[in-house]
């Protein structure tokens, strides 16, 4: 089909399979009634399976939960926040200051990009050791490559603060024995006995819960959309009181100069025209 059919196919109407509005009658979810077959599901399940069309257990949604509060750092410092923080101070609107930090928290080496690298990494240490590789071959491997092994490291500090209150919600659930959860508890301690030292974070636990639950990578980075929002509400508010433009400012000492010398600035000549006739 010629690219000129396909857009005199679309004019006019949007074919779905995954819902619409039907004026004054009802609204179609995933091919459900949102208001009578599916009312009963909190926000987190209707999320999740908007994006995936499946029903999660009580537990996986006790431990999904988790995953977004323990990422939630109400501390303007972090990059993505600096910008909720920026928006509140310049008197911006709070929906415009938060979508802007959620859109750069979709970051290629830090916030959402590392956690969709991490489940792509674990989803393929699962298939080369099903095939037979060792685990610790395949990891090898992957950094012979020259490969970043996601949900390893951390900048600033190699321990992480919220693996241990996050695996205590996956065991209380009972979700801790999850075959590519192991794999990532196995890399994680391989690793750890490597020259680099790598330490785990909380995006590589993130990955081996993703995986176990059937999380393809697309649906994962749908979910991970909001998983910094919860703090960036605090931010906002407190920004907000505070005199506008007072978010960090630079002292002009503390910028580091190397053009021109300090000159003195004159008034430019005046330039006459003269009038015709």
């Amino acid at each position: 089909m010629s690219n000129s059919n396909q857009l005199y196919d679309a004019a006019d109407k949007w074919i779905t399979s995954m819902g619409g509005w039907i004026p004054g009658e009802r609204v179609v979810y995933r091919g459900k009634d949102l208001h009578t077959e599916l009312h009963e599901l909190d926000w987190l399940a209707l999320f999740v399976y908007g994006i995936t069309g499946r029903y999660f257990t009580e537990n996986q949604l006790t431990v999904l939960n988790a995953v977004w509060t323990c990422t939630s750092f109400p501390d303007p410092r972090i990059w993505n926040n600096g910008v909720v923080a920026l928006a509140g101070t310049a008197r911006s609107s709070a929906s415009l200051g938060i979508s802007a930090a959620l859109a750069i928290s979709d970051a290629g080496i830090y916030g959402n990009g590392p956690c969709v690298q991490a489940l792509e990494f674990v989803l393929r240490a699962a298939a080369a050791t099903d095939s037979g590789v060792k685990l610790e071959v395949f990891i090898q491997q992957e950094l012979d490559q020259g490969k970043t092994i996601y949900g390893f490291g951390r900048p600033l500090t190699g321990v992480d603060e919220r693996i241990p209150h996050l695996m205590s919600v996956i065991k209380t659930n009972g979700l801790h024995e999850g075959k590519f959860l192991s794999l990532i508890l196995k890399t994680a301690k391989y690793l750890h006995q490597d020259r680099r030292k790598l330490q785990l974070n909380v995006a590589g636990i993130f990955a081996g819960l993703a995986a176990d639950m059937g999380f393809t990578a697309e649906e994962y980075n749908l979910f991970i959309v909001p998983l910094f929002l919860a703090g960036m509400p605090p931010i906002f508010l407190e920004a907000s009181s505070k005199p506008a433009g007072t978010f960090f400012p630079l002292r002009c000492e503390q910028i580091v100069y190397h053009g021109k010398q300090r000159r003195r600035w004159t008034e430019p000549t005046k330039r006459h025209t003269a009038s015709a006739g």
